[in-house]
């Protein structure tokens, strides 16, 4: 299905990992591959889960082109304007993709505080707690890094790493 909606759309850039899709073009060129994408998936057995699936507009002040909005409003997608997540890293444009940027970082970090409160346990060896950091934690901020401008992440990045220095 994707190679031959490549064929059909060459100007479209389609990644895809796993189960997930992405399509890159001018709304008009996307919704045609999305719709070809969608009729050869068909043939194979495979649909679209429409609840799990959005349209990204990344300009925050200039509209929606009309082919684009109602594509995805007939689909009953998302629409996402300025930014969304995308295998769970922010991707946009403007003041909408920082706040997005933002907010994912704040809950990722968040979300380690379970792990940092295992770390810090009396019955954790420090040789142990050392080797999960490496292995299960940083590697996942280090994606972040490399991922999100540095004056974005920079805050984020820093409450992470005083985090690490405290749980050991």
């Amino acid at each position: 299905a994707l190679e031959e909606t490549h064929r059909l759309h060459p100007t479209v850039h389609i990644s895809a990992i796993l189960d997930d899709v992405s399509l890159v073009a001018s709304p008009q060129s996307a919704v045609a591959a999305f719709s070809t994408l969608e009729t050869c998936m068909a043939r194979v057995g495979l649909s679209v889960n429409a609840p799990k699936t959005a349209s990204l507009w990344p300009h925050e002040r200039v509209p929606v082109p009309e082919p684009l909005f109602s594509f995805t409003r007939s689909r009953n997608f998302k629409l996402e304007i300025g930014a969304t997540i995308i295998l769970g890293a922010p991707i946009g444009l403007g003041n909408r993709y920082a706040e997005v940027v933002n907010e994912h970082l704040s809950n990722v970090v968040r979300k380690h505080n379970t792990f940092f409160e295992a770390l810090s346990h009396d019955a954790m060896p420090a040789q142990i707690a050392v080797l999960l950091l490496q292995l299960a934690a940083v590697p996942r901020m280090m994606y972040y890094a490399r991922l999100i401008p540095p004056s974005l992440a920079h805050p984020h990045l820093q409450e992470f790493d005083l985090r690490v220095r405290s749980a050991l």
